[in-house]
């Protein structure tokens, strides 16, 4: 297995959390009409972070078109 880069796992971090507090967000607000606390965002930038990886080891794989 291919280790992954710290830069790149940082990027797919930050990436995740954004993901995460923006949906989790948009769900909040159009479910209660409130803006719920930040650590009702945990699970949902947790589970962000995993779909960017997921998604980065997916097209990671795939040779290049040329």
């Amino acid at each position: 297995m291919k280790l992954v880069h710290p830069l790149h796992l940082i990027g797919l971090l930050f990436a995740g959390v954004s993901f995460g507090i923006s949906l989790g967000a948009g769900l909040a607000t159009a479910e209660t009409g409130a803006v719920l606390s930040s650590t009702a965002y945990l699970p949902l930038t947790i589970s962000g972070g995993l779909i960017m990886f997921l998604l980065q080891q997916a097209f990671h794989k795939q040779k290049p078109i040329a």
